[in-house]
Parts: C-alpha cells; structure tokens; sequence
C-alpha cells in the first residue's frame, strides 16, 4: 500500500471510530479526560524509531480499553510552541456501537501507530524544537481538581527551543525552570520514551532526565506523576 493510501486509511480509521475534530464534540464538562500526546520534533523515537510509535500505541489501546461511557479522549502532538499541533483529535466513550472503549481504543492506536507514516508522507512536518514545558502549560486552562484529567505523553523527554539549550539539558549542565505556578494541580501525569534518541536508548540520560521531569511536574502541582523510559506498558 502507498504511503499516501496508508494516510488516508488512518484518517478514514478516524471517523469510523469516532475520533473527530475537536470542533466537533461538544465539551465535556467535568467528564474525566485522557489526553495522548506524542513529540513529532525531529529527535523524537515515536517520529523515526521504528517500532516506538507501535508500542506507545499499544500502550494507548491498553489504557483505553479500560474506560469508561462519559471519558473523554484527545489525540495531539507536541514540538514547536504554537506550531506543535498538527494532529489534534477528541471523542468520548459511549454505549453506541463506534463509541465504546474497545472501538475507540483500536482506532486510536491506529492513528497512533501511522504518525511516522504520515510524517514520511508529508502530511505534517517535524518539529526542529520540543517544548514540553509549553504544552503542560497548556493545560493550565484545565482544572484537574474537578475534571480527572490524565496526560500521556510520548517524548524523549528533551526540552529544546530556542532560548532553552537542548543538549545542555540532556547532559546535565542546564536544569527545567521552576514553574511560576501550580498549573497542573490535580492533574496526572505519565511520560514515557524519556532518554531515548533516534538511535539507541541510554539508561544514563533517562537517569538525568527523570528526576528533572518528576520535580519539575510535581512543583506543577501534579498529583501523581510517572515517567518511563523506553521500558513501559506490557
């Protein structure tokens, strides 16, 4: 199949499953929310490594899977601050046949697993920057103290934009900044594929990474937060 009929059957596998633009889904109040996020910059494994892309799909599908009618769920990316968004996605779990957990759960890990497809494509470029930090702050127009709201991010965990030097970061020499807030509080918070490049896992750079992440997001206010390397899900 051509890259190009495999993109539209990923977009086609999006309106049978019930994934729709957000403009589309009317919103959901206090319904509990899963937001699945996966960083399309240029160094992320999920854009280039093959196989990370199908895992953290896999993965998604598990999660989904276990969710209940009135859930909320969005597909997004992540990279350039105010250009990350080129996939943008939501449906909620229902009893009608498109809508249940199972349904949406394979749906969604298809368009999940075609990203790096789709980016070959050309459908939507990658990113040359990754701001994590801009995407969970975001999320400050949520209030997670009264709408359970669960974040699933698939990054290598790079902070890297044009004031905040990426490689100084992956080696140690440069620290997240203190958040000027609690804007995530109440919110939970899963980030997995941290310390993994194009090319190979290193356990020493996830070991650099995650307590930067874990203290940065819990000064955030979140309430339970996980990070992961490239060993998650089943």
């Amino acid at each position: 199949m051509k890259k190009s009929a495999l993109a539209f059957a990923a977009t086609t596998a999006l309106t049978i499953a019930g994934l729709v633009q957000p403009s589309k889904v009317q919103a959901g109040g206090n319904d509990p929310l899963t937001v699945f996020a996966v960083d399309i910059s240029l160094s992320s494994p999920f854009l280039s490594k093959e196989g990370a892309a199908g895992k953290f799909a896999d993965y998604a599908r598990s999660i989904i899977r276990q969710l209940k009618p009135g859930h909320e769920l969005q597909i997004t990316t992540l990279g350039i601050p105010g250009f990350e968004t080129q996939l943008n996605l939501k449906a909620r779990i229902g009893n009608e046949s498109r809508a249940k957990a199972r349904v949406l759960a394979d749906g969604a890990a298809q368009v999940i697993r075609s990203i790096p497809t789709r980016y070959d494509a050309g459908e939507f470029p990658g990113q040359d920057f990754t701001s994590i930090v801009d995407f969970f702050e975001s999320f400050g127009a949520y209030d997670c103290k009264t709408r359970a709201t669960h974040l699933v991010v698939a990054t290598d965990g790079v902070e890297w934009t044009p004031t905040f030097n990426g490689e100084a970061f992956a080696s140690g020499k440069l620290t997240l900044p203190r958040p000027a807030s609690a804007f995530l509080e109440g919110c939970r918070v899963t980030m997995v594929g941290v310390g993994a490049d194009l090319t190979v896992a290193s356990d020493r750079l996830y070991l650099r990474l995650q307590p930067q992440w874990e203290a940065y997001l819990k000064a955030a206010g979140a309430v339970e937060v996980t990070i992961a390397g490239t060993r998650f899900g089943n």
